[in-house]
């Protein structure tokens, strides 16, 4: 999640318990409801030109890199289905440099997805809060890829319930689920005028202590979102607070949204004190490997992804610490990787 505000990075004492109570769960042997082993659909983004640049000013990225003839991730690339990133990206980058992504990815058979912004607030709130834009920018945005010859398959909202509802900072709006429910709504249809096929999900937090009914304040926002929406959520994905109690949040969230028809996605990650590529990684396969002990935990959508100042390189995919890397791991280990 693109993360301005610091709402989801505080880790309470009883965060750091729950983690024992996580690890716990995961030998419970809760029964999957599926009726066949999962099979996921692999997400890749990381931290692109744009977003790089406030992050770091002297920083370099390799990010475009992965949009070359012969860049070295064809293996990694098989593996991806969806490629995602940022509002910022979307809005600022050149013309010529979109081309080539939407080019690049259309010739490898790999999905769009917007990393969206989809609040505006009111004047008053919002400004500079994770999850908020311009009231058009959402709009200009789609536009702008049609323009470009690019197709735009998937938007994942970035925390509007955390950013919008429970965010009680500066300039916090404090809005109510079905406010953000109705704005969403909107921003949606507009959308859709451009791409009527376009897939709606988000991205939210798990894993949290705080607040202490985020589970249940975050079904209830899908129902609010379905009302608004006149369809379920095509997917929800979770920022995993890895030492928090994620695990028992995971297993009674997923059966509740997938009774909904919603695809359940999680993003496996490092953290953000990670000081190397290598270190990044490393943490993010331990991640991948713990959750995936129970097989009833595996999520519909794995998202390699990275809003950290690690990892800096995607490539090679030959490389460990590279994110294309972490890629053919991942798939090595789920027995997809060609």
């Amino acid at each position: 999640m693109q993360k301005p505000s610091n709402a989801l990075n505080r880790i309470s004492f009883a965060t750091w318990i729950g983690a024992a109570a996580a690890l716990v769960c995961l030998g419970s042997g809760a029964g999957d409801s599926r009726a066949a082993p999962v099979s996921p659909q692999i997400w890749l983004g990381g931290v692109d030109p744009v977003v790089r640049s406030s992050m770091d000013p002297n920083g370099a990225s390799d990010f475009m890199d992965l949009f070359e003839a012969k860049a070295p991730w064809e293996r990694a690339a098989s593996q991806v289905k969806v490629f995602q990133a940022s509002t910022q990206f979307f809005s600022k980058a050149p013309d010529d440099m979109l081309r080539r992504l939407f080019e690049d990815l259309n010739r490898r058979h790999i999905a769009v997805a917007l990393g969206a912004l989809m609040l505006s607030g009111d004047g008053q709130c919002g400004f500079g809060i994770e999850g908020y834009s311009a009231p058009r920018q959402m709009l200009a945005i789609a536009k702008r890829i049609s323009k470009l010859g690019g197709t735009l398959s998937y938007v994942a909202m970035d925390g509007p319930l955390m950013g919008g509802h429970f965010y009680s900072g500066p300039r916090a709006c404090r809005s109510s689920v079905e406010a953000i429910a109705r704005e969403v709504a909107d921003k949606i249809k507009q959308m859709r005028s451009v791409f009527p096929s376009l897939q709606v999900g988000e991205i939210e937090p798990l894993g949290i202590t705080e607040p202490p009914d985020w589970s249940k304040t975050l079904v209830e926002w899908t129902q609010a979102y379905k009302s608004a929406v006149g369809e379920p959520m095509a997917f929800v994905h979770f920022d995993v607070q890895w030492r928090g109690p994620w695990a028992p949040q995971l297993r009674d969230l997923e059966s509740r949204l997938r009774a909904d028809g919603t695809r359940v996605g999680v993003v496996y990650n490092g953290f953000g004190a990670d000081k190397t590529d290598q270190e990044w990684v490393q943490h993010a396969e331990e991640h991948f490997n713990l959750l995936e002990r129970d097989h009833s935990l595996v999520p519909e959508d794995v998202i390699i992804q990275t809003w950290n100042r690690h990892p800096v390189h995607f490539l090679p995919e030959n490389q460990p610490g590279t994110l294309t890397n972490l890629v053919i791991s991942y798939a090595t280990k789920r027995g997809t990787a060609r």
